[in-house]
């Protein structure tokens, strides 16, 4: 298989310029010391010859130029780009258009010996050859057909039937961003669907130019690709059914599901195989484990679409017949879904133990999704309970778990550090948050693709670190890049777009760059008011952050609007939280008291006091305090009275 063309590989029709391909082949290895194809895997040699990547000549070689150029023609990947006959080649190998007479007498003549008796050896062969080739041709024809038809399932999944029934639910939402966010999606499912079927082609006559012994009890690697090449297909399959039920809560989360599906390349990875598609030996559990795993790739389907009851529900089902089935790998995985599932929908203690069996009976089978769960402990303990004691210890147990789970964990990885490095921005370590930060970016730089919506998240995780550092310079370019990023692959007015548009409206208020500040939250703030009801905290975000430049102005009539009108918007809310409600009234008191609405100020300095006392928030109570104490203000809290016209 080494000698042979890409047409031969490709089971395609072949000449008397295929043979010369192989001849070519020869000679290359007899005047360089090595094939012009590398690879240690037949696949890999496979690949590198239908992409024609020539390996380099050794620096040491006096082979002269004019007769590589004569070798590399003879293996063009292109049959009508070659010699047009075995004697043109020949004679184009006898001819030195140089002259060197040097090497012409000396090594010319040993490699042309050398070439001929390769030459006429092959002359030999070449009748034994014929009767055996049309055997062959027959053979590669069926190998190429089956392998074709192994690359052409995903066509059962995602067709023009398929894709119109998506594109219809799509556009039936009226959701404004559903014809823009439709057009990026089912542009990366056309990249994945190509992918998988070039991975499944490549592989599969691979597989039959170069089959292995199987070990008792295990598919062999080969089948270990083809069986995670058949969940890559089939998470492509509940992802392609389930935006056939598109409802307009789930048109913004279409494009990164389509991101997130399993990565086809993982699949070619033997190491990376050897611990994700580890079975039990016994085949009638091996099945029923297969089974399950199938159920937990549409769970991780509907949740990407954001259908997380149902996929909760189906989750549960699952953990119970792993429970049943005592595959510890399983059971780590089920138990998991359930836990972040359980986080998604706002069960917070409810997700704590199943979090931790997946930690620890995923580590004990040294399964990649205990750092997985590891990331979610962080997550669960330090941004939604503040215990950044705990997070970090969970973080410190994730990060013993990388050295001791196998396979490819690096995006768990990635996330263990983000989640981390978030625990550290929120006790105000910036060294410390920066570098995790730094870190995850990196893989995710290693790991996706240039315009995946992870990588723009980390971008804007590093730019509010070395914001809250104090350095906006950096700030500003990492926000920038993320601007790029989601620019290029999100549709105008897509909701991640004001996220970043916020964050460098921080920088530039930062930085007393309050005209650009203000243009950057009018951005924000019309994307978010065209896609969110008026309560959502993002509107009320951003109109506190308008509000605190209008402050920093010295245009207080303008801030006690702003401000004014999130309060109005947080007390009408139910999940506004009490430091928020104490934040707007503090900042409402401030332009107040410069306005000299004095009681009006007072009172609600007071009430933003008991806010922040009630929440346990010492850092902010603490300046509250100091706050009154400057204006002498010791009243018990007072209801706030009507507020009055702005004389200011």
């Amino acid at each position: 298989p080494a000698y042979m063309a890409p047409e031969q590989h490709l089971g395609r029709s072949t000449d008397a310029r295929t043979d010369q391909f192989g001849f070519c082949v020869a000679l290359w290895e007899a005047f360089y010391g090595r094939r012009p194809f590398a690879g240690e895997t037949m696949l890999e040699i496979v690949d590198n010859v239908c992409n024609h990547r020539l390996v380099e000549p050794p620096r040491t070689s006096d082979v002269p130029g004019w007769l590589r150029a004569v070798l590399v023609r003879g293996l063009s990947p292109e049959v009508g780009d070659r010699w047009p006959s075995m004697d043109a080649l020949l004679t184009a190998l006898a001819t030195d258009p140089t002259r060197a007479r040097r090497w012409r007498l000396g090594a010319l003549a040993a490699t042309t010996v050398v070439s001929l008796g390769l030459f006429g050896g092959y002359m030999q062969r070449e009748s034994r050859r014929e009767e055996a080739e049309a055997k062959a041709a027959a053979e590669a024809d069926a190998r190429a057909r089956r392998c074709a038809g192994e690359a052409n399932r995903v066509k059962e999944v995602w067709n023009e039937s398929t894709r119109e029934r998506a594109e219809k639910a799509f556009l039936a939402t009226g959701h404004p961003l559903a014809e823009g966010t439709w057009k990026r999606t089912a542009a990366l499912l056309d990249e994945y669907a190509e992918s998988w079927a070039v991975t499944r082609e490549a592989t599969c006559l691979a597989a039959e130019l170069n089959p292995t012994e199987p070990v008792a009890g295990q598919p062999d690697s080969a089948e270990l690709t083809r069986l995670c090449l058949d969940e890559s297909l089939a998470s492509l399959n509940f992802l392609v059914t389930a935006l056939g039920e598109t409802k307009t809560g789930n048109v913004l989360r279409a494009q990164s599901g389509a991101a997130g599906l399993p990565v086809v390349s993982e699949c070619t990875d033997p190491h990376s195989l050897s611990v994700s598609m580890h079975l039990p030996e016994d085949p009638g559990i091996q099945a029923r484990v297969a089974a399950a795993r199938r159920r937990l790739i549409e769970v991780e389907a509907l949740h990407s679409l954001g259908n997380s009851e149902a996929a909760r529900e189906e989750a549960r089902a699952v953990l119970v017949e792993a429970e049943g089935i005592n595959w510890p790998p399983l059971t780590a995985d089920a138990q998991f879904w359930v836990g972040w599932l359980d986080v998604s929908l706002g069960e917070f203690a409810a997700a704590q133990p199943h979090l931790e069996q997946a930690l620890f009976i995923g580590g004990e089978a040294r399964d990649p999704i205990a750092v997985r769960a590891a990331a979610s402990l962080v997550y669960l303990a330090g941004d939604k309970r503040r215990a950044f004691d705990e997070a970090l210890l969970w973080g410190r147990l994730g990060q013993l778990l990388l050295g001791y789970t196998e396979g490819n964990v690096s995006l768990a990885q990635a996330k263990l550090l983000t989640d981390l490095g978030t625990v550290h921005a929120q006790r105000g370590e910036h060294k410390e948050a920066i570098d995790h930060f730094r870190r995850a970016l990196h893989i995710y730089e290693e790991q996706l693709p240039p315009e995946h919506p992870d990588l723009a998240f980390s971008l804007n995780n590093l730019g509010m670190a070395y914001l809250d550092s104090g350095d906006a310079g950096q700030a500003l370019a990492f926000h920038r890049r993320a601007l790029d990023i989601r620019t290029r692959s999100l549709p105008p007015k897509h909701p991640d777009l004001g996220y970043t548009y916020v964050n460098i409206g921080l920088v530039h208020a930062r930085q007393q760059a309050n005209s650009e500040a203000l243009a950057d939250f009018r951005a924000a703030l019309s994307i978010w008011e065209a896609n969110y009801p008026p309560q959502h905290p993002s509107i009320s975000f951003t109109l506190m952050a308008m509000g605190e430049v209008y402050e920093a102005m010295g245009n207080h009539g303008e801030a006690a609007k702003q401000f004014e009108r999130v309060l109005e918007l947080r007390e009408s809310s139910k999940t506004a939280l009490a430091v928020d409600l104490a934040q707007t009234r503090i900042a409402l008191a401030r332009v107040y008291w410069a306005q000299g609405k004095r009681k009006d100020a007072s009172a609600l300095a007071l009430t933003a006091r008991d806010g922040y006392e009630g929440a346990g928030d010492a850092k902010h109570l603490a300046e509250v305090e100091a706050w009154l104490r400057e204006r002498d203000i010791h009243a018990e809290p007072l209801q706030p009275g009507p507020l009055q016209p702005d004389q200011g």
